[in-house]
């Protein structure tokens, strides 16, 4: 009943971008439903070798910021979006950029966690000129 006006529950607009259950997600929240979780729901997921490399994550990170801001463009007006997407995406670029001196003494996992925020406000600021970011076109793990 809840997306009777809509063909398919997820948005095939979104399929190469990997957001189309955040898309699916969102319009449920949107919408008034309620979610609910399921502690004895068992998932389980194979992770290829080639997502295991930082620059996978770094990728990701970037497609994930794009994708959100493509989902609330698509599902709000402008005025409820733009200046938070635009203040949240310039927030994570400072705050990766300051992180990353401090970051590169400190190891590994911080330096890419510090590169990863920036890449997330980058992939924002990419959707908000209007380019939405389709990382599925390649498939991993074959």
């Amino acid at each position: 009943r809840l997306f009777q006006d809509t063909p398919e529950p997820f948005d095939p607009a979104f399929g190469l971008s990997g957001m189309d259950d955040s898309h699916f997600f969102m319009r449920v929240k949107l919408s008034g439903a309620k979610l609910v979780w399921a502690d004895e729901a068992r998932v389980e997921e194979f992770i290829p070798a080639s997502r295991a490399h930082t620059r996978w994550i770094l990728k990701r990170a970037f497609r994930i910021g794009n994708g959100y801001v493509f989902c609330v463009r698509t599902l709000m007006p402008p005025h409820r979006w733009v200046v938070p997407r635009v203040a949240g995406a310039l927030a994570r670029i400072g705050y990766g950029t300051m992180m990353l001196p401090f970051a590169v003494f400190r190891g590994r996992a911080p330096t890419v966690s510090a590169l990863r925020t920036i890449c997330n406000g980058a992939g924002s600021l990419v959707a908000l000129s209007g380019r939405l970011y389709e990382e599925y076109t390649v498939i991993h793990g074959r």
